[in-house]
């Protein structure tokens, strides 16, 4: 934002300098980022004192906290000094943070520090989550959170923050310092999602003030803004960054792992004092990973922060350096904890003991992490017994000390060490042996859960069993009396870090009492039970060469094992899961069957069986035991920390900036008022008072309330996309949801006022209404109108509360507002109106709208008639015959003032105060909307879908494959070069500038290259890969892209594969659906051979055992975000590309799934595949695989090459060139981007390096010579057509993705039935049975038009749809998967099973309902069904049409609900064919409602007689004014209206004709039906063309 100044003191901005005591600091514009003033200059000397001591006490790590109270006087030019001023080190970030937060939290009475959760389990269905989960998150502690994917890791995090699934089962217990949740568990407690949701047009810096400013309190201004400065420096966001919006998919952005970075920073700046991050590191670079963490750490270890923070973290793929600085871990399978304990314990790494013990080895090539990370996946793939006889001999099982966490290399480096600390440290050797000796047989005598059985039943108990803390409260089998062998009972240290030993507790069980613990039944000794511990290497190598040669504990299956041989571990029998059409119930279940769920019973048994387990089970039930109710120590915290009032001013602060930032979408929505205003006030052009413009004065006032409130729905899709960000924000404790809903009414209000008044400042006049611009009458109407559309807003936020996406409230919308409009009074008569109905038109806003803007504008409007008018008409036979025969030539006008005209709609005898009476009866009706939209927003309980996957067990081992294909598919190879890149984007601020984001890159893939592509966040990553791929829509790419030595052509999609980093796929297809679409659209094969690629694409990413669900989205929930990562691979990789680019493939997989994949895509290397790869924290062993790096460096010039080459030659280039050593056992990988991604301490560039080396001169002169020339003969593929498959087979795979589509998707497709329905209902009995007469005649033509209206705007939620698929849509057209307009008409196929069913129901019940004409044998109502199905497909057309021409599905909506008034308009029904104006009359000729409307009543009034039955509906006309009744004069007056002498009545519509001849339908039904037709045609066709010309998609 730029900086002002008052007129007072004029400052120049450019620059300025303030002289410090210490140094000078420069201040530019870009420093102040808020509005500021030019301070006093008497106060420059006292702040920059106070502004030294402040400094001077943030970086003194031993200094006390920091009083920021004298910063409130500073205004923001200042701050920007003190900014500047404060210049930290690395270093000195993290301590300036925690001080910072230690002022933040003061705002609790007493912070809460210590986490506990025991016994957490969690079921929703059938499905069983979480079991017995327990773990301690200590003040001043780091607690990493490691399993596979199904582990429920993420169930676990969302429970612990208190956002479990509504419809789970969730037991256990949650403690902060002893206490249960509470309201106020949210301040105290932080989360971060692993989905990034944040408001997309919002910069860093908003989003992060959002956070700050809602819950650090109500806290000085200053201080809130310094903490976030703060914070976007300790974060590497600050610079353009931090003014740079977050975007989303279709908003280009910051990047994903900036994004990740912005997620966590907005939890840390609340001052939290524990926070649970799931996913931390997802997105960042290794560098970054542990510059962060470390950072944390700094923060949870500082000491002199009595109130302390915790930090819980779960991680994917974490780098050994990483890992190891976590205090504690939690390891999951399955649901269950199979370890909670330190990392680290002495130099040891217990768990390393716990798993050796159970002879399970680490191979040489992982890391601890990766290796504990895969183990949970499946244990028995580690387990001795699955080694070659070979080499278990070889294997040495060395606890703690020889498992470094840092690599192999640094493990047998400090092997010595350790082991001679060992020999040394024999206090430590008898700790661990005395805490065996403890050990009590009770428990040993573990068993495992019921999970494992069919029911209940079968885990029936013998004896009395005793139940730890952390047990189930399930019956149990009893342990089968066998001795255990050493392996499992390894003693580890207590969790008790404070204590160097840990007294024996009483029993956690409080119903038995610690005497009886050696009481209870047990088959042997205590002594006998517990053997030996193995503690030094060689007695630990011994006890696993014993096991090794016993199995006796677990046998693991080899190959001669039986197939029939049921497995038992200690009395635990495993039994498969009755599957679909077994005979019989279940049956044993062998360990060739399922030997994973053996090795998870094995470690969960061992697990519950060890010390470390008792120790936990004993601190939570003394240290950490729940606190009483008397036993409190301070007030309670309440949920969040400001107030109501004060969160609603900072929603609807940020509301404002998210509106006027978009001011491409506020300027579109006041031209489209314009635009309606203009062809409102010129098509009722100066109305005069003549009859006919009496009609049109009532059009003009029912379309303009038509018109603001059905636009109303334009908000809806932002109103849903700001839904998801406001239900994980209210849960986080940031507002109230009212605060939330409020502002978004409140925002509403500005904007809405600003256009009303434009409109009726150009319509009104225009129009000539009555009173004119700024009378009474003017502002009456205007604030009606605004009345209108706020209550329609109202209405439209109700929608979305009650609806679980866009698609739903677009669909309900219309439906509803139909039903309004049509008892308003216009379209039938109040006493028209069936009993049984009236109590919907006393409570419609429509009714009272209408009614005052009519009384407003006929109260005092004197009508008259022109000689037309007049009735009756001279042409009438009997019109000059004498009275009482005939008319004597009298004629009368209908109505000669505004109180006359208004009786026609039931206002007889209204005046001025019933006008204002109508302005409070809208009012009340808002009031009473807003009530019921805060409910529905807040009072309804909401939540994000659940995306995790439950724990599986009965899944078979599935092994990376590539299938080998035809002898020349694999000759064929490709090459792809790239020089002097450069790309430009335009920069947001200034749009006259240009920033560089790629500047000269340069580089070529051969087949069999393995390249990764790496750089720190932002450096222009997936940015390059994009140019290269030529995936760009947007900014100016120059420089050149040659593959297989020609340009990059229209067939360059046939040969490259592209995983993007943000997966785009069909939300209602199944996995496998989605990877066999790709399959048959992209390779040229058979419809078989494409079916096995894709199961062996699926089982290669490990997506086999999911290829039935949903992939679904992040509110109804689906699989989860690491499976669709998976999915977005396979589907590339099925395509058998001879190019594949993949955007942080890894990124959100575990180790085994990354390793899985970067194998899979090495194997396909090995064939010729060249790959580019970006990728952030490769562990060793996958960054083994990549044979070339090139790595970008961030500079002010945009990305550039600091080092392209081989890996092997990383580390001898950085020597030569001094750009740094790494140190032995370092992840290359890791040294490598520190040392060439970002500019030194001695200010050298590693770019600049590079491009003055040799290794540089080498690639520009292979690109010189032509890496493709330069590889002598070889065969690259060539492709005859731009698609692999024929356009009749794309046509038969998308119609049948269409239709499953459809068809799935339930929700809307109840929305449409119970819509049409519905309406059918209300109208069909709102009409029932339409008499011939008047009311008759005018009620079949309004009822026809209500059915038009109804077809035209349901068609709305086609919008949404088409919008949300636009990146899918991107993805798979530039992948040539096929035509646009192929899939565009297999969508509009697929609609048919929607739209004429839904016709077709809605014409019965409207047509047999309302007692519509059924002459010559139903012909009449075959047409009226033909049309009506027509017509819905127009509609969707027309939908279409808006859908594809506008950039956002906010101008889509607004745009289509302008155009409908527009039709609405000139369909010759609210404004008659001879109103209007001759300029306009082209859009009577041109409308597509016109002809299908004008087909519907030629249809239904030709042939039909109408009658005025007891003169109802007729109009009298005076013959004369008296007569002589012989001697009697007899005056003609209201009491002689029978008298045939003074009155004669006329009936207006003798037959349809004349009701035809009145609206101007004069072609008849074969032009109406042919233009019909021409209309769908035409417009289907322009959709063809758009669909595949215009893209709005910004990458």
């Amino acid at each position: 934002m730029e900086a002002k100044t008052d007129e007072k003191a004029s400052v120049p901005l450019e620059k300025v300098v303030v002289e410090d005591a210490k140094k000078t600091v420069d201040v530019t514009k870009e420093d102040i980022v808020i509005k500021h003033r030019k301070p006093d200059s008497k106060e420059d000397e006292k702040m920059r004192e106070q502004r030294r001591v402040i400094v001077e006490k943030l970086l003194d790590p031993d200094s006390e906290d920091v009083d920021f109270a004298a910063l409130e006087d500073f205004d923001d030019v200042q701050i920007a000094l003190f900014l500047k001023s404060l210049d930290p080190t690395p270093e000195q970030i993290p301590v300036i943070m925690r001080k910072s937060l230690a002022v933040s939290a003061k705002r609790l009475d007493k912070l809460r520090t210590n986490l506990t959760f025991q016994n957490i389990s969690y079921k929703k269905g059938d499905d069983v989550y979480l079991s017995g989960v327990s773990g301690i998150v200590k003040r001043n502690r780091m607690v990493c959170v490691l399993g596979a994917p199904d582990s429920g890791i993420t169930t676990l995090m969302k429970t612990l923050a208190d956002r479990p699934s509504r419809d789970a089962q969730v037991s256990g217990q949650i403690l902060l310092d002893g206490r249960p949740i509470d309201e106020g568990f949210s301040q105290h407690l932080g989360y971060v999602a692993k989905d990034d949701l944040h408001y997309p047009t919002l910069t860093v810096r908003e989003t992060l003030r959002m956070s700050a400013l809602m819950r650090v309190g109500e806290f000085p201004r200053v201080y809130l803004l310094l903490i976030v400065e703060i914070m976007l420096k300790f974060f590497g966001l600050d610079g353009h960054i931090a003014d740079t919006i977050v975007g989303d998919e279709t908003r280009r952005g910051i990047s994903g792992g900036q994004k990740r970075r912005v997620s966590v920073a907005t939890e840390l700046v609340a001052g939290h004092a524990v926070v649970l991050a799931d996913l931390l590191t997802n997105g960042l670079d290794s560098k970054t990973s542990y510059d962060i963490v470390k950072q944390l750490q700094t923060v949870a270890h500082d000491s002199a922060e009595p109130r302390g923070n915790s930090f819980m973290i779960s991680l994917v793929q974490p780098a050994p350096e990483l890992f190891d600085l976590f205090d504690d871990l939690l390891l999951m399978s399955k649901g269950r904890s199979i370890y909670f304990g330190p990392v680290k314990y002495g130099g040891r790494y217990p768990v390393m003991d716990f798993l050796n013990g159970l002879g399970f080895y680490c191979p040489k090539e992982k890391s601890i992490p990766d290796f504990l990370a895969e183990i949970s996946y499946n244990p028995v793939r580690f387990h001795v017994s699955r080694l070659p006889k070979e080499l278990k001999a070889e294997i040495a099982f060395r606890p703690g000390s020889t498992y470094s966490v840092s690599t192999r290399s640094q493990q047998e480096t400090k092997a010595a060490a350790e082991t001679k600390e060992e020999h040394q440290d024999d206090g430590v050797i008898e700790e661990r042996k005395a805490l065996l000796v403890r050990s009590q047989s009770v428990r040993q005598a573990r068993d495992t859960d019921v999970l494992y059985f069919d029911d209940e039943s079968q885990a029936r108990c013998d004896a009395e069993t005793l139940r730890l803390a952390l047990e189930n409260q399930l019956a149990r089998p009893q342990p089968h009396p066998t001795n255990r062998s050493s392996i499992g009972k390894l003693s580890v240290p207590s969790l008790n870090s404070d204590r160097d030993s840990m007294p024996r507790a009483k029993s956690a069980n409080p119903r038995i009492s610690s005497d009886r613990l050696d009481l209870l039944p047990d088959t042997h000794s205590a002594e006998k039970d517990v053997p030996k511990m193995p503690v030094t290497v060689e007695e630990t190598k011994t006890e696993a060469t014993k096991t090794l040669e016993k199995q006796s504990y677990v046998d693991f299956p080899h190959e001669d094992s039986k197939e029939d041989e049921p497995l038992h571990t200690h009395g635990l029998r495993l039994r498969r899961r009755k599957q679909p059409g077994d005979s019989v119930r279940s049956e044993p279940y062998t360990t060739k069957h399922n030997e994973r769920e053996v090795g998870y019973a094995y470690l969960l048994e061992s697990w519950k069986s060890s010390d470390l387990y008792y120790s936990l089970g004993h601190l939570l039930w003394t240290e950490f035991e729940p606190r009483m109710p008397w036993e409190k120590d301070g007030t309670a915290s309440k949920r969040f920390s400001t107030s109501g009032l004060y969160q609603a001013y900072y929603c609807l602060s940020r509301e404002w900036t998210v509106e006027t930032r978009d001011r491409v979408t506020q300027l579109g929505k006041l031209g489209e008022r314009i635009f309606v205003a203009l062809l409102l006030g010129t098509v009722f052009l100066q109305l005069g008072n003549e009859q006919r413009e009496a009609d049109a004065r009532t059009g003009l006032l029912f379309i303009g309330i038509m018109n603001f409130s059905f636009g109303a729905s334009a908000g809806i899709p932002e109103i849903m996309m700001k839904k998801k960000v406001y239900i994980q924000q209210e849960s986080s404790g940031y507002y109230r949801g009212y605060a939330f809903f409020i502002a978004q009414q409140l925002i509403f209000i500005p904007f809405q006022l600003l256009q009303i008044f434009v409109f009726c400042v150009i319509m009104y006049p225009l129009a000539g209404l009555e009173g004119g611009i700024f009378s009474d009458h003017f502002w009456f109407y205007m604030f009606t109108m605004f009345l209108c559309v706020l209550i329609s807003y109202t209405w439209a936020l109700f929608l979305c509360g009650i609806s679980p996406n866009a698609t739903l409230a677009l669909a309900l919308f219309p439906v509803t507002m139909i039903l309004k409009l049509l008892l308003c009074g216009y379209m039938i008569r109040p006493d028209d109106i069936p009993v049984y109905w009236k109590w919907l038109f006393y409570i419609d806003f429509f009714t009272y709208a209408f009614r005052g803007v009519m009384l407003n504008e006929f109260l005092d409007l004197q009508l008259t008639c022109a000689g037309s008018e007049l009735v009756p008409e001279s042409s009438v036979e009997d019109f000059n015959t004498p009275p009482p025969d005939g008319f004597g030539g009298a004629q009368t006008c209908p109505f000669t003032s505004g109180q006359e005209y208004l009786i026609r709609f039931n206002m007889e005898n209204f005046d001025e105060t019933d006008r204002n009476y109508c302005l409070l009866w809208l009012t009340l009706i808002f009031v009473a909307y807003h009530l019921l939209a805060t409910f529905a927003f807040v009072g309804i309980p909401k939540e994000l879908g659940d995306q995790e996957e439950p724990p599986k067990f009965d899944l078979q081992e599935q092994t990376s494959t590539v299938v080998e294909h035809d002898e020349e598919g694999k000759k064929a190879v490709s090459y792809i070069e790239w020089k002097n890149l450069t790309y430009e984007v335009i920069n947001r601020k200034n749009r006259e500038e240009k920033i560089t984001l790629l500047n000269d890159v340069e580089g070529f893939a051969r087949p069999g290259d393995m390249i990764a592509l790496m750089g720190p966040s932002g450096a222009g990553k997936s940015t390059l890969l994009d140019v290269i791929a030529g995936k760009k829509t947007s900014g100016w790419i120059t420089g050149d892209r040659i593959v297989n030595g020609k340009p990059m052509d229209e067939y360059f999609a046939r040969v490259a594969g592209y995983v993007e980093q943000f997966d785009t796929h069909v939300e209602l297809a199944t996995v496998e659906e989605t990877v066999l679409f790709s399959a048959y659209l992209r390779l040229s094969c058979s419809e078989e051979e494409a079916r096995k690629e894709a199961m062996n694409a699926m089982d290669a990413v490990r997506i086999t055992h999911v290829k039935d669900r949903l992939i679904g989205n992040i509110q109804s929930g689906g699989i989860s975000p690491e499976l669709r990562k998976k999915l977005a691979i396979a589907v590339e990789l099925v395509a058998r590309p001879t190019i594949l680019f993949l955007d942080e493939p890894t990124t959100g997989l575990d180790s085994v799934s990354a390793m899985a994949v970067i194998d899979t895509v090495t194997d396909l290397t090995k064939r010729g595949l060249a790959v580019l790869c970006t990728i952030h924290q490769p562990s060793s062993e996958l960054f083994s695989r990549f044979g070339r790096i090139l790595i970008l460096q961030p500079t002010k010039t945009g990305g550039r090459v600091s080092y392209f080459g081989e890996v092997s030659n990383v580390l001898p280039y950085c020597k030569e060139n001094n750009l740094g050593e790494i140190t032995p056992g370092r992840n290359i990988a890791d040294f490598a981007l520190e040392a060439l991604g970002a500019t030194h301490k001695d200010g050298r560039d590693p770019a600049d390096v590079f491009l003055e080396s040799k290794e540089c001169q080498s690639v520009k002169d292979e690109l010189e010579a032509g890496v493709f020339a330069s590889a002598g003969k070889v065969t690259v593929p060539t492709f005859e057509k731009v698609y692999a498959q024929t356009l009749g087979t794309q046509f038969k795979v998308l119609l049948d993705r269409s239709v499953r589509s459809v068809l799935r998707d339930t929700g809307n497709l109840r929305a449409q039935y119970m819509s049409v329905i519905l309406l059918g209902l209300i109208v069909g009995s709102l009409y029932w049975d339409m008499p011939l007469d008047q009311s008759g005649a005018g009620n079949r033509v309004a009822l026809n038009f209500l059915v038009m209206a109804f077809s035209f705007y349901t068609g709305a939620y086609k919008i949404s749809l088409l919008v949300d698929a636009r990146a899918s849509t991107f993805r798979e057209t530039t992948a040539n998967m096929y035509k646009p307009w192929v899939q565009y008409v297999t969508n509009m196929l697929a609609d048919m099973l929607v739209f004429v069913p839904k016709a077709t129901v809605f014409a019965i019940l409207i047509y047999f309902m309302t007692g519509m004409t059924l002459e010559n044998n139903g012909i009449h109502f075959a047409g009226y069904l033909g049309m009506l199905i027509t017509v819905f497909w127009l509609a969707l057309a027309n939908a279409e049409f808006f859908a594809y021409v506008s950039p956002n599905q906010q101008l889509a909506q607004a745009y289509f609900a302008t155009i409908q008034t527009v039709f609405n308009l000139f369909c010759g029904f609210l404004i008659r064919k001879e109103n209007i104006p001759d300029w306009w009359i082209w859009l009577y000729y041109a409308n597509m409602i016109r002809y299908p409307l004008n087909f519907f009543n030629v249809n239904e009034l030709q042939d039909l007689k109408f009658s005025c039955p007891n003169n109802e509906g007729a109009i009298p006309v005076q013959l004369q004014e008296s007569y002589v009744d012989g001697t009697e004069t007899v005056t003609c007056d209201g009491s002689q209206i029978n008298n045939l002498n003074c009155f004669r009545f006329v009936c207006p519509i003798t037959e349809g004709q004349d009701v035809m001849d009145l609206y101007g339908m004069t072609e008849g039904i074969p032009v109406y039906v042919g233009v019909t037709f021409a209309l769908v045609i035409g417009i289907r066709l322009f959709n063809m063309y758009a669909c595949g010309a215009i893209n709005w998609v910004d990458k």
